[in-house]
């Protein structure tokens, strides 16, 4: 298995927070590929965090980057996709994210599937320990897959670029595949990073695009807060649990 971190002007933070919970898992640095935006980004991510991991120039621009993630491993390749800033993830089990991780990759092979996700707010008492196989978001701030270059062209958003990948998964595969008893424990809609350019005006003209894409899966929503979202009308195949 493999571990992707896209990251951009986050150096300390991707220290303090993602590498640091890997480690306290017991992944090996080894697995973990920091994939920046230029050589000068390489150059900042060197030297605070020295020789430890692997470091890739890629592209700037989150979906640029997700793209240039799946060309970089060969097919079939075992990837756990984290942002660089996760704090921890939030699990009612008392397994090591490391096992959960495992036999998630494991689903995937029983069900003939390529992605799974979590589920997808920083809340764990909405979650639940079940495992579901059907048409649902799965959120990028860690999610795994089981690398195919049949989605190799470019995405036609940045902003949103994970519910149109949901999307295509499900359009390809039949499915996906969602563990609803974890939730990543970091801050959704944080500024800087690979989002850096995300406005509200932005998050909306991309939800509009995913939309007309796919309108016979999706439904275009305004929340409270102002953010634009797509919500993909929910199927479920398969309810089952973990272990």
């Amino acid at each position: 298995m493999e571990i992707a971190i896209p990251s951009y002007k986050r150096a300390p933070i991707l220290k303090r927070k993602t590498l640091a919970f890997l480690e306290s898992e017991g992944f090996p640095n080894t697995a973990i590929t920091i994939f920046v935006a230029d050589e000068n980004e390489r150059d900042i991510y060197r030297q605070e965090l020295g020789d430890s991991y692997k470091l890739v120039v890629g592209f700037p621009g989150i979906a640029n980057q997700r793209l240039f993630i799946r060309n970089y491993y060969p097919e079939g390749t075992h990837v756990l996709s984290m942002d660089d800033d996760i704090r921890r993830i939030k699990c009612l089990r008392s397994e090591s994210f490391k096992s959960i991780v495992e036999k998630l990759f494991e689903l995937l092979e029983q069900e003939h599937l390529t992605t799974w996700g979590l589920y997808p707010c920083n809340n764990l008492y909405f979650c639940k320990d079940r495992v579901l196989v059907g048409h649902l978001y799965i959120i990028a701030c860690c999610m795994g897959f089981i690398n195919r270059k049949d989605l190799l062209a470019y995405s036609p958003v940045n902003d949103k670029e994970d519910v149109w990948y949901s999307l295509k998964r499900i359009e390809q595969d039949g499915a996906v595949l969602r563990y609803e008893g974890a939730c990543c424990d970091t801050d959704f809609y944080a500024a800087g990073g690979l989002a850096e350019s995300r406005t509200l005006a932005s998050e909306e003209a991309a939800a509009r695009v995913v939309c007309e894409l796919f309108p016979d899966s999706t439904k275009f929503v305004v929340k409270k807060n102002g953010h634009a979202e797509v919500k993909i009308k929910r199927k479920i195949l398969k309810n089952f649990s973990l272990f």
